[in-house]
């Protein structure tokens, strides 16, 4: 008997029925367990599922620990199943080692029944396979000098991991070396969890946006994680390149269909969002299927979260609106010619790069803007038209309809959209035109200007909607509004009325000389605008032309006032913008 045999068996044994203690609680115990640690089941998925089969050693990576290298292993039978996970290991050396053994133990052995000739070496291999051992590692040496042909041969045949040990190692080593493998991985299995559970717990209770929480789930895995609601359409990516990870997104997104992981040809990892019977949307890890259980507990997690999220917001928007709004911001704010990953995320979210878009822009107040949108979802569904709709600053609402023209026909569409909407909420609409997608950004900077132009109370008119052509000379004097030389032109035009010291005498010369020049110089036109007689009014413009010091009937000195005023009205607006 080799020295130690019997202390490190007791050692063994008692170790394993402590770790088996450890993984059966009993019934009441179990019960509490379940109830402190219950989670949140919004998505019919258990977040802490995963968790159920900790990542113990394989058979293979047991052979590289020193304790168990110095003994020279050499496997002889069931090479194929060496990636076998090991539960722990135990010291063992009965013939009939069953009644000890509760499934997934490497029995370590000196050879004891191998060297018995009273031992049915074939029933004692199967005996160890049908009580659930995973493997045995037996010492050649002073009990067994070589393993018996038998023994070999019957491993081979029912493919049992059978291994020798050509040196002597200490089997007390081994066993600490392999529980505490299996002791520390329970460890970091259980801190990540609380880290996950913690990080998600934040999120929910401090409101975050679903940006963060898709973040926060990427960064915890080191892959990429993206949100995509059930038409496929990606709605949010975090943790990876968007070029590589969203390309022709929703057709490989349709061959992982359902809501189970590993569906479909791909292996994607998925988590369902949302109620049972009012799912949303998925949680995609677009990698083929790893086998780390971790994916599905973080998956889980970010899908309770955005479930009870989207419960507790206080807005209509849906996921896929507020995705919608993202990009459009994204694209207004970008460069001439923007980048290939954000037109990646804007054909991921189901916009068409080959289409042409009419682009509306709509002036309005910060707080107006919520109830701006909603009835301009309203108006393009009443009307038919596909439209993605969103806030790019706090005051500018954009709209782009795929396949709407800004003129013709189209031209009708787009004023009975402005017409549905409430007239107190909108400022100021301007529209431009993209031949695709590329030109979208383009088009929203030129429709924001014209409505900043528009909405500078520049353009008097009954249009409902202004494209760049409608602007004229105005667009130009709003470019110029900061420019010294205009300032300068305006005071020096306007100084003999703007420097009367009555105000009402200013208020009436001002008021008089944009009638004048709305007018056109006609004294008939002049006099109905201001409600006066004709002789009235013939003695009101001579007033303007001696106080001006200049001939109104000439159109030239008549082009000269009208540019001031329009210069007056934008160092006005800009004023009062600072003052308020």
């Amino acid at each position: 008997m080799k020295p130690g045999v019997s202390m490190i068996g007791c050692a063994g044994m008692y170790l394993d029925r402590a770790l088996f203690k450890r993984r059966q609680p009993s019934r009441v115990g179990n019960q509490l367990v379940q109830h402190i640690q219950k989670p949140l089941r919004i998505c019919g998925s258990d977040p802490n599922a995963a968790l159920s089969d900790v990542m113990y050693p394989t058979i293979a990576e047991i052979l590289e620990i020193p304790s168990v290298a110095r003994g020279l292993p050499r496997v002889r039978s069931g090479r194929a199943a060496l990636d076998t996970r090991i539960r722990w290991v135990h010291v063992n050396e009965q013939q009939n080692p069953a009644g000890s053994l509760s499934g997934g133990e490497l029995i370590l052995s000196i050879g004891v029944p191998a060297s018995d000739p009273t031992t049915n070496l074939v029933e004692y291999i199967s005996m160890l396979k049908s009580a659930g051992a995973a493997g045995l590692m037996i010492e050649i040496g002073q009990h067994v000098q070589a393993l018996p042909q038998a023994l070999v041969q019957h491993a081979r045949a029912i493919s049992f991991p059978l291994i020798e040990l050509r040196q002597s190692v200490r089997f007390i080593d081994v066993t600490e070396a392999v529980h505490g493998i299996i002791l520390n991985q329970h460890y970091a299995r259980l801190k990540f969890t609380e880290r996950v559970a913690q990080v998600f717990r934040g999120l929910a209770v401090s409101g975050a946006t679903v940006e963060q929480v898709v973040t926060e789930a990427a960064a915890l895995l080191t892959l990429p994680v993206v949100l995509e609601d059930l038409g496929h359409r990606a709605l949010c990516i975090a943790g990876g390149n968007p070029e590589e990870v969203l390309r022709d997104w929703m057709s490989r997104s349709r061959q992982t269909p359902g809501v189970t992981s590993g569906d479909g040809p791909r292996g994607w990892e998925v988590a369902p969002i949302g109620r049972r019977h009012n799912r949303w949307g998925r949680l995609i890890v677009a990698a083929r299927k790893t086998g780390d259980e971790r994916v599905a507990m973080v998956l889980a997690h970010a899908s309770d979260t955005l479930t009870l999220l989207r419960l507790a917001n206080s807005r209509n928007a849906t996921p896929t609106q507020d995705a919608q709004e993202k990009i459009l911001a994204d694209l207004f704010r970008s460069p001439q010619i923007p980048g290939e990953s954000l037109l990646t995320r804007a054909r991921a979210l189901g916009l068409n790069p080959s289409a042409a878009y009419g682009v509306l822009m709509l002036a309005t107040c910060p707080q107006d803007a919520e109830h701006l949108m909603s009835s301009i979802s309203a108006a393009t569904h009443r009307l038919g038209l596909a439209a993605v709709v969103g806030r790019v600053t706090n005051d500018h609402l954009a709209v782009i309809m795929p396949n709407v023209a800004t003129d013709g026909n189209d031209q009708q569409s787009l004023e009975r959209i402005v017409a549905a909407l409430p007239p107190e909420f909108v400022r100021a609409v301007g529209c431009a035109q993209s031949a695709n997608l590329n030109g979208v950004p383009d088009a929203l900077v030129e429709a924001a200007y014209i409505s900043d132009v528009v909405n500078a109370g520049l353009c008097l008119s009954t249009r409902r909607v202004w494209r760049y052509g409608d602007i004229g000379i105005r667009g130009l004097l709003w470019n110029l509004r900061s420019d010294s030389r205009l300032l300068s032109f305006a005071d020096e035009q306007l100084a003999p009325v703007l420097r009367k010291e009555s105000g009402d005498d200013r208020k009436m010369l001002l008021k008089s000389l944009r009638a004048y020049i709305d007018s056109n110089g006609v004294i008939a036109t002049f006099a109905k605008h201001l409600d006066l007689s004709r002789q009235t009014a013939y003695a009101r413009a001579g007033k303007l032309s001696r106080v001006l010091g200049k001939d109104l009937t000439d159109p030239v000195c008549r082009l000269d006032l009208h540019v001031a005023l329009i210069a007056l009205d934008l160092i006005e607006r800009d004023v009062r913008g600072v003052v308020s």
